[in-house]
């Protein structure tokens, strides 16, 4: 499917979301994610709730509404650049994060990449047309706005709505033009 193709961005996204879709788990490319708030070490808010935009957003739905994030790199220029950002991928309602990227850039530069994120967060290697974890990312508290009340279940329902009008979009644009015209 992907075999011949250069690993650009949106190969990767596509490719994840083959793997997440074949157990029917939708995903969104390219949203804007509220962020958690910054807080000070006495909890005081230093800046409240804005919106990063997210390479990959995977809607893990069911009794328990979980969302992955994955932070797509084809570079380690790419990488090192992501840890300059003023702000760290602090989704709100994210519970899992992954780095995902080529197989040969992991492989060069596996030691620089593994020291570089934080404990808790995964790493995902796409080969071919195929994601593999190499390493698993650990759960994080979710579901908590500014003043780290806990979101009612309403909030997320109405995020998770809203990802997922935009999902169906944003995917929609991807069809090839020859297959709507067929």
């Amino acid at each position: 499917m992907f075999d011949d193709v250069k690993l650009d961005e949106q190969t990767i996204q596509r490719i994840i979301a083959s793997d997440y879709a074949r157990r029917s788990i939708p995903s969104v490319p390219n949203v804007q994610i509220m962020r958690k708030p910054l807080l000070d070490s006495n909890g005081v808010v230093l800046m409240g709730n804005g919106y990063y935009e997210a390479d990959l957003f995977v809607l893990r739905l069911g009794v328990n509404e979980r969302m992955t994030e994955f932070e797509i790199k084809i570079s380690i220029e790419d990488f090192r650049r992501d840890f300059k950002k003023y702000h760290y991928h602090d989704g709100a309602f994210v519970d899992l994060l992954y780095y995902a990227m080529p197989d040969e850039m992991f492989k060069k530069h596996r030691e620089e990449i593994i020291r570089t994120i934080p404990d808790y967060v995964g790493v995902a290697v796409i080969e071919g047309n195929t994601m593999r974890i190499e390493k698993k990312a650990v759960k994080q508290k979710i579901n908590t706005d500014f003043t780290g009340e806990i979101r009612t279940c309403c909030e997320l329902k109405s995020e998770i709505r809203r990802l997922m009008r935009i999902g169906c979009t944003r995917w929609c644009l991807w069809v090839p033009r020859e297959i709507l015209t067929k």
